[in-house]
């Protein structure tokens, strides 16, 4: 714009035959390429007429496509953009910053398809039926895939190597090497996820070279997945899918497939590979087969949730209610840790007695098995943990907040001191905490201290390195499978660590967890619902190491019944298993912590809603506690010597808490008539109380639990 505020038109736009940057492409078309197909279809329309005109820009738009693909091939001169950058704005973009729009291939910011696709784009305008569909779309990825093979198929040396040179060798993974398009599908996953997820990769093209094999069955004019993809063979599509999926339809029920989770994923790739195909046809200005993909892609979006995506669907809802999903037994989980921790210390005499790639690979793989079972961490991000990782870890002494340090009991300072906290990459980037043991440590130490003395590849940088391949590690999940079948457990088959964590994150339900308590455990399991929360936070590695380390010991030992009701400050060193062998005596605090929390209610989360759990004081406590001098305040003695109040006994609090347990969970004040006929119906042990006292009592317990929970 100028001074004034008014536009300047001088933007060039490249024409879509000859490749000039000329800025009235409508006269040129008419004066120069007057006699091509598109062009002579456009003059065909009336003049000065909305359908002409919209004709003319669709025709500039591919033109501009293909002049930003050789810009972004070379890296070399100016985009032709939908909406031009500000001189500021120039400063501080780059060229990937920028994608087409799938629908009509202007380009823009790929933060800002969303919004365009949205309300502004001319090509939806006209898709009124697809636009009512709530069908949900990521249109930075399909901006990418329509770019995918901009510098060639991609298919590089890594490519073949990790992902084509591993295939199985069957009919399968021969059609995958043979189709061109499953082949680009292929390198553009790998070029998206690299080689971590290559099994992810080989899986997702054996899908699709499933689906050719089966389309091939009953058409004959079918012979790579390409020649499927035209609007009139949809339906050949569609039931190839059935097929493979093995459906099954009764009268007056819904389709049901066999395998529903295999029809999704086949959805997925087929809107990937048109893509992948527009992208390339556009390229090579086959306008012709572009306009059949978008046809095929129309149909997709119309008849594929309603005879695909919502069966499918609705029988893993029908399988996932009805299924019984069985979680790890906690006297197996006991078993495997200390035959566990056994092995770890037979392995490490063994390597001592003989340093061989056979007994290092055994102790790294008890190791991470002991890892993911005590953390309960995913066991590919376990698995994944680099030396990098380990060696940099930070170290809570020096890194925490002082004030933090200073406020830490006497029991999370030990806590702190044992354990170690390692911060690995999980899901989604984000930073998970892994903790560590003194055992685990030590083993880890001794993995990397004999890595290259037993033939360990120099430049793999992963802790739980293989043998042979320079960028692999073990797989965690394989690790648990082989230890669980030789510990002898009665259920092995439920120890996964998907199971692992439902296993933690229901046990933790029977403690008394605040909110911030919560979060700590979210946030060490690698998902936190409130992210926007964590900057706020403390120090994470310091509540890593002394808060969710207390609930993760008295998971791991089998004890979480024991704390029923407990929040994280009230389990204290005696009530869990030693962290040291040899940990300071702390009787003297033991005795303090167990008078002051005498004669506590605590509401348990077991099996039924009444239960509850009284802790009350024993005979003992009760004759120390009258021999115990007097502590309190002079003014406070007298006055309650004044008042002449009487301790309520213990057959007192029994009938009380016993008979107003509905109204203490619920919190309600219990009126006259309720506390006037439970007098009468215990007046052999409340005789001495009046209906006030009894009202009194149940809302001084009222109180006091809230006060514990908040």
């Amino acid at each position: 714009k100028t001074s004034s505020g008014k536009r300047i038109r001088d933007k060039d736009h490249s024409c879509f035959f000859c490749h000039k940057l000329l800025r009235n492409l409508a006269r040129h078309f008419e004066r120069a390429h007057d006699k091509e197909m598109e062009v002579a279809k456009i003059l065909s329309m009336p003049k000065c007429s909305k359908r002409r005109r919209d004709a003319f820009n669709a025709l500039t738009r591919n033109g501009d496509f293909y002049h930003n693909c050789d810009v972004l091939l070379l890296q070399k001169g100016e985009l032709v953009l939908s909406r031009r950058p500000t001189e500021q704005e120039k400063k501080f973009l780059k060229y990937s910053d920028y994608g087409p729009c799938p629908e009509c291939l202007g380009f823009m910011k790929k933060r800002h398809l969303w919004h365009h696709l949205k309300y502004s784009c001319v090509c939806m305008k006209d898709k009124n039926i697809l636009k009512s569909l709530k069908t949900s779309r990521q249109p930075a990825a399909e901006s990418t895939s329509l770019l995918n093979g901009i510098y060639g198929q991609n298919l590089t040396q890594d490519f073949r190597s990790n992902i084509l040179n591993k295939l199985r060798n069957d009919d399968i993974s021969e059609i995958c090497r043979k189709d061109d398009l499953i082949l680009r599908y292929g390198a553009f996953l790998y070029e998206k996820y690299g080689s971590t997820q290559r099994e992810l990769i080989r899986q997702s093209m054996r899908q699709l070279g499933r689906l050719t094999i089966e389309l091939t069955k009953g058409n004959t004019n079918v012979n790579k997945l390409i020649d499927a993809l035209t609007p009139e063979m949809f339906d050949a599509v569609v039931s190839a899918t059935k097929s493979l999926c093995s459906t099954s339809t009764e009268e007056a029920k819904r389709t049901e497939f066999g395998i529903p989770s295999l029809a999704l994923k086949i959805g997925y790739s087929i809107r990937k590979c048109i893509g992948i195909e527009r992208g390339l046809c556009l390229r090579k200005g086959d306008l012709k087969r572009n306009d059949i993909l978008l046809g095929f892609l129309s149909i997709l979006d119309l008849e594929w949730s309603v005879r695909i995506s919502s069966n499918a669907l609705a029988t893993l809802q029908s399988r996932k209610l009805n299924s019984v999903d069985l979680l790890p037994i906690t006297g197996d989980l006991i078993k495997l840790s200390k035959f566990l921790e056994f092995m770890i210390g037979e392995t490490k005499n063994d390597m001592k007695r003989e340093k061989s790639f056979q007994n290092w690979s055994k102790l790294a793989s008890l190791t991470l098995s002991r890892i993911i079972l005590f953390n309960k961490r995913r066991s590919g991000e376990a698995a994944r943990m680099r030396v990098e990782n380990y060696t940099n870890r930070p170290a809570w002494q020096s890194q925490s907040v002082a004030e933090m340090r200073e406020s830490l009991t006497e029991f999370e300072n030990q806590l702190a001191s044992a354990l170690t906290v390692v911060e690995i990459v999980g899901k989604r980037g984000r930073k998970v905490p892994v903790l560590l043991t003194k055992e685990m440590k030590e083993s880890i130490d001794f993995l990397l201290a004999t890595r290259i003395e037993v033939g360990v590849p120099e430049g793999n940088p992963f802790v739980f390195a293989r043998l042979g391949e320079l960028h692999s590690y073990m797989r965690g999940h394989d690790c648990i499978k082989k230890w669980c079948s030789e510990a002898n457990l009665e259920s092995p088959e439920t120890i996964t660590s998907t199971k692992l964590r439902k296993y933690v994150a229901t046990v933790c339900q029977v403690f008394n967890l605040k909110e911030n308590e919560c979060d700590w455990l979210a946030r060490h399991l690698g998902h936190d619902i409130r992210v926007h929360r964590e900057f706020y936070r403390l120090h994470e590695n310091t509540v890593e190491l002394t808060k969710v380390s207390r609930l993760l010991l008295a998971v791991d030992q089998g004890k979480a019944h024991t704390f029923a009701g407990k929040s994280l400050e009230d389990i204290q060193v005696q009530d869990l298993p030693p962290i040291e062998e040899d940990p300071p005596d702390l009787d003297g605090n033991d005795e303090a912590d167990d008078e002051s929390n005498e004669g506590i209610l605590r509401v348990s989360a077991g099996d039924s809603a009444n239960k509850m759990e009284i802790e009350l004081p024993s005979e003992p406590s009760l004759e120390k506690a009258k021999q115990k001098p007097k502590t309190t305040k002079p003014k406070r003695t007298k006055r309650e010597a004044a008042l002449g109040r009487v301790p309520w006994n213990h057959s007192e609090k029994e009938v009380l808490l016993n008979e107003f347990k509905i109204e203490i969970k619920r919190g309600i004040v219990p009126g006259k008539a309720k506390c006037t006929m439970i007098k009468h119906d215990h007046d052999n042990i409340l005789s001495s109380r009046s209906w006030t006292d009894i009202k009194f009592f149940v809302k001084n317990v009222i109180t006091r639990n809230k006060k514990n929970r908040n």
